[in-house]
């Protein structure tokens, strides 16, 4: 990932955001649950039920900012 990275350099949000998800994504059980939420959040956008959509991203959202890695604020923020 960071080979992809290099030509971000001048990004350092982009670079430190990615970084928190991955150490997110290698927590245990974490992977498997964030695919069952992106899951639920396709499955009212196919059915066509914008307020389960909206309720199971914000639910997504609000798990994501639980996860302790994500502790980071973007430079001048």
């Amino acid at each position: 990932m960071r080979a992809a990275m290099r030509g971000t350099a001048t990004q350092p949000r982009i670079v430190k955001a990615a970084e928190s998800r991955n150490e997110s994504l290698r927590q245990p059980g974490r992977p498997a649950q964030s695919l069952e939420q992106h899951q639920l959040v396709a499955d009212a956008v196919r059915a066509g039920s914008p307020e389960d959509a909206a309720r199971a991203m914000h639910t997504h959202v609000d798990n994501v900012g639980k996860v302790k890695l994500l502790d980071w604020r973007p430079e001048g923020e």
